[in-house]
Protein backbone atom coordinates (compact mmCIF):
# COMPACT_ATOMS: atom_id res chain seq x y z
CA UNK A 1 0.00 0.00 0.00
CA UNK A 2 1.35 3.43 -0.94
CA UNK A 3 1.81 5.90 2.10
CA UNK A 4 -0.88 8.26 -0.01
CA UNK A 5 -3.85 5.31 0.61
CA UNK A 6 -2.22 4.68 4.11
CA UNK A 7 -2.83 8.68 4.63
CA UNK A 8 -5.91 8.61 3.32
CA UNK A 9 -7.23 5.59 5.41
CA UNK A 10 -5.78 7.20 8.59
CA UNK A 11 -7.14 10.29 7.77
CA UNK A 12 -11.11 8.76 7.54
CA UNK A 13 -10.55 6.72 10.75
CA UNK A 14 -9.14 10.11 12.31
CA UNK A 15 -12.87 11.96 11.10
CA UNK A 16 -14.78 8.93 12.07
CA UNK A 17 -13.36 9.09 15.73
CA UNK A 18 -13.97 13.05 16.10
CA UNK A 19 -17.70 12.69 14.07
CA UNK A 20 -17.80 9.94 17.64
CA UNK A 21 -16.17 11.82 20.18
CA UNK A 22 -18.28 15.05 19.28
CA UNK A 23 -21.54 12.93 19.38
CA UNK A 24 -20.98 11.85 22.89
CA UNK A 25 -19.92 15.51 24.36
CA UNK A 26 -23.34 16.79 22.59
CA UNK A 27 -25.13 13.93 24.46
CA UNK A 28 -23.40 14.63 28.00
CA UNK A 29 -24.50 18.16 27.32
CA UNK A 30 -28.30 17.39 26.71
CA UNK A 31 -28.40 15.29 29.20
CA UNK A 32 -27.19 17.67 31.72
CA UNK A 33 -29.97 20.37 29.90
CA UNK A 34 -32.71 17.89 31.24
CA UNK A 35 -31.40 17.00 34.97
CA UNK A 36 -34.01 19.02 36.67
CA UNK A 37 -33.23 17.38 39.78
CA UNK A 38 -32.91 20.00 43.02
CA UNK A 39 -34.69 22.42 45.36
CA UNK A 40 -36.12 25.18 43.37
CA UNK A 41 -37.69 28.22 44.80
CA UNK A 42 -39.50 30.55 43.13
CA UNK A 43 -42.94 32.69 42.46
CA UNK A 44 -45.50 32.17 40.30
CA UNK A 45 -47.27 35.33 38.26
CA UNK A 46 -50.96 36.10 38.36
CA UNK A 47 -53.49 38.98 38.37
CA UNK A 48 -55.92 39.91 40.92
CA UNK A 49 -54.04 39.11 44.22
CA UNK A 50 -50.59 38.51 45.05
CA UNK A 51 -48.21 36.41 43.45
CA UNK A 52 -47.41 33.15 45.99
CA UNK A 53 -44.21 31.40 46.43
CA UNK A 54 -43.43 28.44 46.00
CA UNK A 55 -41.18 25.61 46.56
CA UNK A 56 -40.34 22.20 44.27
CA UNK A 57 -38.57 19.66 45.03
CA UNK A 58 -37.34 17.43 42.08
CA UNK A 59 -35.71 13.36 41.46
CA UNK A 60 -35.42 12.30 38.08
CA UNK A 61 -33.24 9.79 37.63
CA UNK A 62 -33.30 6.52 35.04
CA UNK A 63 -35.78 8.28 33.02
CA UNK A 64 -38.35 8.74 36.41
CA UNK A 65 -39.42 12.07 37.53
CA UNK A 66 -41.01 13.06 40.61
CA UNK A 67 -41.00 15.68 43.44
CA UNK A 68 -43.00 17.63 45.59
CA UNK A 69 -45.08 20.73 45.30
CA UNK A 70 -46.07 23.32 48.05
CA UNK A 71 -46.93 27.01 48.07
CA UNK A 72 -46.60 29.42 50.91
CA UNK A 73 -49.92 30.48 50.26
CA UNK A 74 -51.15 27.05 51.32
CA UNK A 75 -52.68 26.16 47.71
CA UNK A 76 -50.16 23.32 47.79
CA UNK A 77 -49.11 21.32 50.85
CA UNK A 78 -46.35 18.89 50.12
CA UNK A 79 -48.60 17.92 46.79
CA UNK A 80 -46.83 14.73 44.79
CA UNK A 81 -46.52 16.30 41.29
CA UNK A 82 -48.12 13.54 38.97
CA UNK A 83 -47.39 12.54 34.96
CA UNK A 84 -44.43 13.95 35.67
CA UNK A 85 -41.92 14.08 31.97
CA UNK A 86 -38.94 15.88 30.32
CA UNK A 87 -39.39 15.92 26.88
CA UNK A 88 -37.69 18.24 24.26
CA UNK A 89 -35.40 19.59 26.97
CA UNK A 90 -39.10 20.82 29.22
CA UNK A 91 -40.49 19.86 32.20
CA UNK A 92 -44.51 19.00 32.32
CA UNK A 93 -46.08 17.84 35.39
CA UNK A 94 -49.80 18.03 36.79
CA UNK A 95 -50.72 18.68 40.81
CA UNK A 96 -53.93 19.22 42.50
CA UNK A 97 -54.17 21.65 44.81
CA UNK A 98 -54.82 20.25 48.33
CA UNK A 99 -54.72 23.62 50.54
CA UNK A 100 -57.68 25.14 52.41
CA UNK A 101 -57.85 27.80 49.70
CA UNK A 102 -60.37 28.43 46.62
CA UNK A 103 -58.39 26.56 44.36
CA UNK A 104 -58.47 23.16 47.04
CA UNK A 105 -59.09 20.17 44.38
CA UNK A 106 -58.18 22.35 40.82
CA UNK A 107 -56.19 20.70 38.88
CA UNK A 108 -52.95 22.68 37.66
CA UNK A 109 -50.14 22.00 35.01
CA UNK A 110 -46.77 23.29 34.73
CA UNK A 111 -44.22 23.03 31.79
CA UNK A 112 -41.08 24.93 32.29
CA UNK A 113 -37.38 25.18 31.13
CA UNK A 114 -34.07 25.55 32.40
CA UNK A 115 -32.55 28.53 31.84
CA UNK A 116 -28.81 28.35 32.58
CA UNK A 117 -27.40 26.28 35.83
CA UNK A 118 -29.95 27.95 38.40
CA UNK A 119 -33.11 29.27 36.40
CA UNK A 120 -36.50 27.24 35.92
CA UNK A 121 -39.26 29.42 33.68
CA UNK A 122 -42.44 28.06 33.26
CA UNK A 123 -45.98 28.49 32.75
CA UNK A 124 -48.93 27.46 34.96
CA UNK A 125 -52.58 26.71 34.05
CA UNK A 126 -55.59 25.96 36.43
CA UNK A 127 -57.33 23.48 34.22
CA UNK A 128 -61.16 24.10 35.80
CA UNK A 129 -60.51 27.88 35.48
CA UNK A 130 -58.38 28.68 32.53
CA UNK A 131 -56.68 30.64 33.86
CA UNK A 132 -52.61 31.25 33.31
CA UNK A 133 -49.20 32.41 34.07
CA UNK A 134 -45.94 32.55 34.46
CA UNK A 135 -43.28 31.48 36.93
CA UNK A 136 -39.98 31.45 37.89
CA UNK A 137 -37.97 29.68 40.31
CA UNK A 138 -33.95 29.61 41.39
CA UNK A 139 -32.33 26.76 41.95
CA UNK A 140 -31.34 26.62 46.31
CA UNK A 141 -27.62 25.63 46.76
CA UNK A 142 -26.81 24.05 50.22
CA UNK A 143 -23.85 25.45 51.76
Amino acid sequence: MSIIVRSQKFAAIAFAAFLILLGCAQQNSQKENLDFSGKWFGTAQQTGSANPTFSLDIKNSNDMVTGVLNSMDKTFENVTIKDAKIENGKLFFRAVANGGTQYKDHLFVFSAQREGEKLLKGTWTDILEGAQGSFTFSLVTEE
